[in-house]
């Protein structure tokens, strides 16, 4: 691995952690929703600009939005509001890659044939 890569990796672990400040911040001073709410906007308003809507039905595209951009961290604010540790929640967070893993190849089961 080169210099490189590896100060980009330690950027990477560093926006992660600061990421769980500034969410506890963030929820010192608006509700969990709220706060969801506005992060998604502004993930969302520039998206708009810079990415090509997809070819699939809107109505998906909302329930998409709304379920893993909305609902997931929205939930994840209300945890950590609630007092769930940081490190607990990002922990939390991550494991979403095993769970829709899972559910894909449950999913798939008899039509395609995953190399996992």
């Amino acid at each position: 691995m080169s210099v490189k890569d590896m100060l980009l990796a330690l950027c990477d672990v560093v926006a992660w952690g600061i990421n769980f400040v500034v969410i506890k911040l963030g929820l010192q001073g608006m509700p969990p929703f709220l706060l969801a709410g506005l992060r998604f906007t502004l993930i969302t308003f520039p998206a708009i600009f810079f990415v090509r809507c997809p070819a699939i039905p809107l109505r998906w595209l909302v329930v998409y939005g709304m379920t893993i951009s909305f609902g997931q961290f929205a939930f994840l604010f209300l945890a950590i509001k609630l007092g769930i540790p940081a490190e607990l929640a990002s922990l939390v967070l991550q494991a979403q890659a095993f769970f829709t893993l899972c559910c894909w190849r449950r999913s798939c089961a008899g039509t395609i044939s995953p190399a996992l």
